[in-house]
């Protein structure tokens, strides 16, 4: 597995360094890799569940001569911000809030935000700035997948109350479909070393209860919900291969 995660590091690596450079007056037709990270804050009925998240994506793009852009990504949401991390388990804690566990002590457990995001999305760049034709201002639009859910970790399983299938009651697993918009600066550098994009990402989710009952409000959780985030995002981008299209000047 070492060899082989060695391998592919150094196959990306020469691929990256043979890719064609586009030249300043050129664009080029490039596919890339991308490593990205994001801070959102929610809006809409996510609002009331959670605070502000992290997240951490990859995706795989094509540019095309025109500047149109090609995006497959998908985004981990993740953050210790959940807004009712005492209230789900007030029926089942003592006066101090605590869980006590089979073994007659207090739980240590940690209520965490976990979440996903995956997307198909097209945009455009318009090179009124940068580096080149193939750098400027960037706006995509996608639609996909999203859930997220209330991530409970407590040492060994220690508390059956919030074990197995009855963790299920408590951790409000939420899924839909998801659309985003993307606007911001997508640089793809001359001398194929600095390739980035940053920007300002929106997300809208229609969303429903993947769990048929929630055992703290014991009543069946909301038919629909209404999810967005919002926040700033920026991507390191690998090119894997470039093809420019080059000029041809008359004298």
């Amino acid at each position: 597995m070492k060899k082989a995660l060695i391998f592919f590091i150094t196959a990306v690596l020469m691929m990256t360094a043979s890719a064609q450079k586009p030249e300043k007056d050129t664009t080029a037709r490039v596919f890339s890799l991308s490593a990205a990270y994001g801070r959102d804050l929610p809006g809409g009925d996510l609002k009331s569940r959670y605070g502000s998240n992290n997240s951490l994506g990859a995706s795989f793009s094509y540019k095309s001569m025109s500047n149109w852009i090609l995006m497959v990504e998908g985004d981990y949401l993740f953050s210790r911000n959940v807004k009712i991390s005492d209230d789900i388990f007030e029926n089942i804690a003592v006066e101090e809030g605590f869980i006590i566990d089979e073994g007659g002590i207090f739980t240590d457990m940690a209520v965490l935000e976990a979440g996903m995001t995956a997307n198909f999305s097209v945009g455009k760049i318009f090179p009124v700035w940068g580096a080149n034709p193939n750098s400027g201002l960037v706006f995509r639009i996608g639609g996909g997948y999203i859930f997220h859910k209330i991530r409970i970790e407590q040492n060994q399983n220690s508390a059956p109350q919030i074990s197995g299938d009855y963790q299920k009651g408590y951790d409000r697993l939420t899924e839909g479909f998801n659309t985003s918009q993307f606007l911001g600066y997508h640089h793809l550098g001359n001398k194929n070393i600095l390739n980035f994009y940053a920007g300002i990402e929106f997300h809208q989710a229609w969303t429903s209860s993947s769990r048929a009952y929630n055992f703290d409000q014991m009543k069946r959780p909301p038919d629909s919900r209404f999810d967005t985030l919002y926040g700033l995002k920026i991507g390191w981008l690998i090119p894997l291969g470039k093809q420019s299209a080059r000029k041809t000047h008359y004298y």
